[in-house]
């Protein structure tokens, strides 16, 4: 209480002022200016480390930057210079094979021709691997643009399949049916190419036990194009079957088949950047099916 005295004529007056809601307002007065000033403090703090962890960010990345950087510098110089002699070695390997027939006897003539057609397999089976992880690096670095133009696709299938039976004769096992008229889209010939060569070549390499056809099939579902390719052959576990497509991922059942699991992922991402989808189904030891969906290009 607030107490005052106050004297008079008439004699004392005692006055009694209850203080009691002031003063528990001035204490929350107080309270509240000491959190606002802790508050400040604290905020002032974290705003002292965000930006040292803005620039510890800033760091990791400038270094993850610089890494891929020389990553990239790195795997262009070894693709060239293991390109430089393989170019020699497959010159080599054709001229074997034109001279093999000079040989003495018709078995020999036999074996120099056998060696110098596994050698060009060889040769050309490295320089696939070597454009994988070119093309790989160049999309995790975003450098590749696509060139897109119309293209009638069951005729890029046919000339494909065309170059790759001339080159590899398991190619032979491919059953290509195409759709009545021409099927137009917009792609990138040469990226689309490399996307259709995983897709076969996968399918050729998996099957290649089971003796039956790779079968390749374009059509219309009205405004998208639909074009599988499917094999008869190992299949793909079920509980793999959500990371087939993830880069460098391969399924358990593939380690005696040489691959380092950069093919699907590819040609998933290059599917995609044609706006299209890339899906796969399969059975272990029946089937894999790898379905493409782009959109058509209607021509009139």
């Amino acid at each position: 209480f607030d107490i005052s005295i106050i004297k008079n004529d008439d004699g004392v007056v005692v006055s009694y002022l209850d203080i009691k809601d002031r003063k528990a307002a001035e204490q929350q007065l107080e309270k509240a200016f000491q959190d606002l000033q802790a508050a400040k403090t604290q905020t002032d703090n974290d705003l002292i480390r965000l930006q040292i962890a803005e620039a510890e960010v800033g760091r990791v990345l400038q270094h993850e930057r610089d890494i891929n950087t020389h990553q990239s510098q790195f795997i262009t110089f070894v693709s060239h210079q293991f390109r430089n002699p393989m170019t020699g070695i497959l010159l080599a390997a054709e001229a074997l094979a034109k001279y093999s027939e000079l040989a003495v006897s018709p078995l020999l003539t036999q074996k120099v021709a056998q060696y110098a057609q596994q050698t060009r397999q060889e040769i050309q089976r490295l320089d696939a691997l070597l454009t994988k992880v070119l093309l790989q690096d160049r999309l995790h670095s975003l450098q590749i643009v696509l060139q897109l133009e119309a293209v009638e696709l069951s005729a890029f299938f046919e000339q494909v399949i065309e170059r790759q039976r001339q080159q590899h004769a398991d190619y032979g096992r491919v059953q290509f049916q195409r759709e009545p008229g021409e099927v137009w889209a917009n792609v990138d010939p040469i990226i689309f190419e490399q996307v259709v060569e995983n897709l076969m070549s996968n399918a050729l390499k998996y099957s290649s036990g089971s003796g039956k056809p790779v079968e390749v099939r374009v059509s219309i579902e009205e405004s998208d194009i639909r074009i599988t390719v499917k094999d008869y052959g190992i299949g793909i576990p079920p509980e793999e079957l959500d990371h087939i497509g993830k880069r460098f991922f391969r399924g358990s059942n593939t380690s005696f088949i040489s691959g380092i699991g950069l093919g699907l992922f590819l040609s998933r991402q290059f599917i995609q950047q044609h706006s299209g989808q890339l899906e796969v189904a399969s059975e272990i030891n029946h089937y894999t099916q790898c379905t493409l969906s782009l959109p058509r290009l209607l021509r009139s």
